[in-house]
């Protein structure tokens, strides 16, 4: 089985277990049910072009969410769940550039209450 076959690796962002953790994607259906739902907007694109996806209707959908934040690329709440997923020159999906680890270090956790 090719790379093309398999998919592409992104990193889900999920504030309920506050694990970040590689997943597989083929088309924007994964992207959906990784986050959890049915619309996505880009949150942020990092300086390597990877780009963080989450629920456009996280913040008003009446449901209790979990937040994150992605400090010095989007530092403002985040609910819900985010995909990070490489894109290349023509828009398409890639890789994810950015290694799992410096992601880790780039997410904050927003404290429960």
């Amino acid at each position: 089985m090719n790379a093309e076959e398999q998919g592409r690796r992104a990193y889900l962002v999920d504030p309920t277990t506050k694990l970040i953790s590689q997943v597989c994607i083929k088309d924007y259906m994964d992207i959906q049910r990784h986050i959890g739902c049915n619309m996505f907007t880009m949150a942020c694109r990092l300086d390597n072009d990877d780009v963080l996806y989450v629920d456009d209707n996280g913040l008003i959908d009446g449901k209790t969410h979990d937040y994150f934040a992605v400090l010095d690329a989007y530092d403002a709440p985040l609910a819900g769940r985010g995909l990070l997923v490489g894109s290349d020159a023509q828009g398409g999906d890639a890789d994810a550039r950015t290694n799992i680890l410096d992601l880790a270090m780039m997410v904050k956790w927003a404290e429960s209450t």
